[in-house]
């Protein structure tokens, strides 16, 4: 919540619409390409400066009369391109954590501000657009492939996202009062009546689809099942078959 203290400064004490706006298109268009530059362009540095290392010790070992030499072998290459890891440290998370923080940070700030800018949407989603190239360009050319892990859900991240929701139905509704109340009177009229009672309406029927709506369709646990019980189909098969050759072995 820290990230977004500057937009709640504009909203609920100045109540700035028009700065607010401004503050959004800032940190959702500026700040993101920068923030895709400095991604891909950190890599290339580090992968070009460690190519160049290589290639001069290489130079010096095996031509030291001076002609060109050159990474031959594709696992040379990419033995020199950096991992792919978080800015919190190499050794705690991979770099998932990172691009789960973007999207939470983006996330946030265009649901909990959505009724003062509205076309916030259209931005987030021409960046993440982009998002989507220029990742792919990190991890396919600029960084070591990454190593697989398999995971069920995406842990606490889900539940970051739900407090996010709650929150964005809250302060949507502040705002709501804030550009109602303009006098700061704070009285009980119908008009906010009319907001806080859409609130808990909102809330409620928030919390009712998190109850009733399973987190995994039916067809998909049947799937599962299925899948499940031929894989283990295919390795008892598979288990008796290898028993059998060395039962002829013996015999």
């Amino acid at each position: 919540m820290q990230s977004y203290i500057g937009l709640f400064y504009h909203a609920s004490l100045y109540r700035d619409i028009l700065t607010l706006r401004k503050v959004l298109i800032q940190r959702l268009v500026v700040s993101q390409v920068l923030e895709n530059l400095i991604e891909n362009s950190i890599p290339y540095l580090k992968y070009s400066y460690k190519k160049y290392s290589a290639v001069h010790k290489k130079r010096e070992r095996e031509s030291p009369s001076g002609k060109s030499v050159r990474l031959s072998t594709r696992v040379e290459k990419e033995y020199l391109k950096p991992s792919y890891t978080a800015s919190i440290g190499e050794e705690l998370e991979d770099g998932l954590f990172d691009d789960f923080l973007e999207l939470a940070l983006q996330f946030g700030m265009i649901m909990m501000f959505a009724c003062a800018f509205p076309l916030i949407f259209c931005f987030a989603a021409l960046n993440n657009a982009t998002e989507i190239r220029a990742d792919a360009l990190k991890l396919l050319v600029m960084l070591k492939r990454p190593v697989p892990r398999a995971a069920a859900t995406i842990g606490a991240w889900l539940n970051i996202f739900q407090f996010l929701i709650v929150m964005a139905i809250c302060t949507n509704c502040l705002l709501l009062v804030c550009l109602y109340d303009e006098e700061g009177k704070w009285r009980i009229e119908p008009g906010l009546a009319a907001i806080l009672i859409m609130e808990h309406a909102l809330l409620l029927v928030k919390f009712g689809f998190s109850h009733f709506v399973p987190e995994e369709p039916a067809w998909v646990r049947a799937n599962r099942v299925r899948y499940v019980a031929q894989a283990q189909t295919v390795c008892s098969q598979q288990l008796l078959r290898s028993i059998s050759k060395l039962d002829r072995k013996w015999e």
